[in-house]
C-alpha cells in the first residue's frame, strides 16, 4: 500500500476522528535546532547548531523528496536512517506503538490524526521539527 500525504498546512493538532484508538504505531524523522530542548544529535553525539528556520527548510526539502518518490514508505525509512537526529533512526525512525500519553502533545495529536500509511506535514515540538509516518 502506498503512503499518502497529509494536506500541506493541515492543522494536525486538532483532535478529531480518533476517539477509541488506544495506540498508534509511527515512525518519524526528527531534525533538531539550537532552540530544541536537547540540541544534540542522538546518533553522532554532536551539538546541533542549525536555526529553527534551517531545520524547517531542510525538512521541507525532505518532504518534497518523499512526495516525488514512487515508494514514499520505503523512502521515509531510508531518509530517517540517514537524516533523523533521534536514536530511532537506526530503526528507520520506527517508534513502535504508543498511547496518547507517551509523546509530546503536538506529536501525539498529529500521530492520532493521521490515517495508516499517511505522512504528516511538519510537526513542531520542544524536541525539534518532525515528519511522522503512521504505520498502524
Amino acid at each position: 500500500m502506498q503512503a499518502e500525504f497529509a494536506p500541506k498546512n493541515k492543522l494536525l493538532y486538532i483532535n478529531t476522528n480518533c476517539e477509541g484508538m488506544d495506540k498508534v504505531r509511527c515512525a518519524h524523522l526528527l531534525l533538531k535546532h539550537r532552540e530544541s530542548r536537547n540540541p544534540v544529535n542522538r546518533n553522532t553525539g554532536e551539538r546541533v547548531n542549525r536555526t529553527k528556520e534551517e531545520a524547517v527548510s531542510d525538512l521541507r526539502s525532505l518532504l518534497e523528496v518523499l512526495r516525488k518518490s514512487e515508494r514514499p514508505d520505503h523512502e521515509f525509512r531510508r531518509l530517517a536512517r540517514a537524516k533523523s537526529e533521534c536514536s530511532s533512526a537506526k530503526n528507520g525512525g520506527d517508534l513502535g506503538f504508543f498511547d496518547r500519553y507517551t509523546m509530546q502533545k503536538p506529536f501525539t495529536e498529529a500521530s492520532f490524526n493521521l490515517r495508516v500509511n499517511e505522512i504528516s506535514d511538519l510537526v513542531e515540538t520542544d524536541s525539534g521539527v518532525h515528519l511522522i509516518y503512521r504505520i498502524a
